[in-house]
């Protein structure tokens, strides 16, 4: 592992707190010893949107109250997320993104990637890069339902997400030959992205419903309702009441579509005891390191953590008061973690090769940190042994023996 003096020596200039994230972790060779989550962005069209409601490549924050639908119009993707997310009285605080109706769908695609208008304003997706400062709010699970199908937006997304450290779910294309298992996990492995997670199939709320609704809303909502350090697998979608194509699962069978489509980071939704649940732990990473998806969001959970203690003591001068500040808040973030299992240990510390005069004169501090994941229950395995000899009580019992 590179010394906490390499990783921070010769990095680009910033005004402000960085976290840094090293893998492959050891013991540090000498210490000195002495949150915040993202909600779910919805990027898509609203053609009758009322527009002072919701203008266009603007973040705009709801709770799903009957007033904010009505003014989302009566198509488009936003409208058909709020139909899903918002029956029966559910509340939540949610990020819509309107984009404009393109005259087909590649000019609609175009208007979801982005980049900046004329005076240098952001549009699309690109807008999630300042939503914090603009709402107050960061983006943590962001979807583009429907039109996540192409290629041109899963590679904004991959470029988007590592940025705002947010966690994406894409839909697969249906409806042709390309829905067999073999055909998702071969695209599941092109993508190969921690922060993204394909979903299939579509699924309904209402089964007189003639649309189909994109599967990432309900994964997003899913995931939405979990800790970022549990997976969502398994978490119940009572909502859903069919899907468009079946999808075969039986817990032990290899061969099932649903295991085999998940082992590549394709969630789908098996229905057990008689409710829909999202079924799927991994992302698609090829990376074992990497494969679990709430590790990525674990991850950036610490990440918020540690930037709200530093961000207190920015610009502040560096001395004995600011170091100890730092450590004894970083090992406090972490305690605290442990205590409530969401992660399994960890230390933080000051790096004598690192934290020199002559870097602080520079105003370069550095606190160092590990941390220990939980695995999840993923691949359980009960083990049966057939054991006649208990038959031999028996016997002996009977002829008195």
């Amino acid at each position: 592992m590179p010394s906490s003096y390499n990783v921070v020596n010769g990095r680009p200039y910033i005004n402000g707190v960085a976290y840094v994230t090293v893998t492959d972790a050891e013991a540090p060779a000498k210490k000195i010893t002495g949150y915040r989550q993202g909600v779910v962005v919805v990027v898509g069209t609203a053609e009758n949107a009322v527009p002072a409601s919701y203008p266009l490549d603007t973040p705009v924050l709801i709770t799903g109250t009957p007033a904010e639908v009505a003014d989302i119009g009566d198509v488009g993707m936003l409208k058909i997320f709020a139909d899903t997310a918002f029956t029966n009285g559910h509340r939540q605080t949610v990020a819509f993104v309107r984009v404009a109706e393109g005259v087909d769908d590649a000019a609609t695609i175009d208007n979801i990637v982005g980049g900046v208008d004329v005076d240098n304003l952001p549009l699309g997706l690109e807008v999630l890069k300042s939503m914090a400062s603009t709402t107050g709010v960061e983006p943590g699970i962001v979807i583009v339902p429907h039109f996540s199908t192409e290629a041109a937006v899963q590679a904004k997304l991959q470029t988007l997400l590592p940025i705002i450290h947010a966690i994406g779910f894409v839909d697969t294309v249906q409806g042709d030959a390309s829905e067999t298992a073999d055909n998702l996990r071969t695209a599941a492995t092109a993508l190969n992205d921690k922060r993204l997670t394909m979903v299939y199939p579509n699924a309904k709320t209402d089964v007189d419903a003639s649309a189909w609704t994109p599967g990432s809303i309900f994964a997003a909502l899913a995931e939405s309702k979990t800790a970022p350090h549990v997976s969502s697998s398994n978490t119940p979608l009572p909502d859903i009441v069919a899907l468009s194509q079946p999808v075969d699962y039986q817990s032990d069978a290899s061969t099932a579509m649903a295991n085999q489509i998940n082992e590549k980071g394709v969630a789908t939704f098996v229905n057990y005891g008689g409710t829909y649940r999202l079924w799927g732990i991994r992302c698609t990473a090829t990376d074992a390191a990497d494969q679990n998806r709430h590790w990525v969001r674990i991850n950036d959970k610490i990440r918020n953590g540690a930037l709200d203690i530093m961000m207190q003591r920015h610009g502040a001068n560096i001395d004995a008061d600011f170091a100890n500040y730092a450590l004894a808040r970083m090992q406090s973030l972490l305690l605290n973690m442990i205590d409530n299992k969401e992660i399994t240990g960890g230390t933080a510390w000051l790096d004598g090769e690192v934290n020199t005069a002559k870097m602080w004169l520079q105003g370069k501090f550095t606190v160092d940190h590990d941390f220990g994941r939980y695995g999840s229950g993923e691949q359980v395995f009960i083990i049966g042994r057939v054991n006649d000899t208990y038959y031999d009580d028996i016997a002996n019992q009977a002829v008195g023996a």
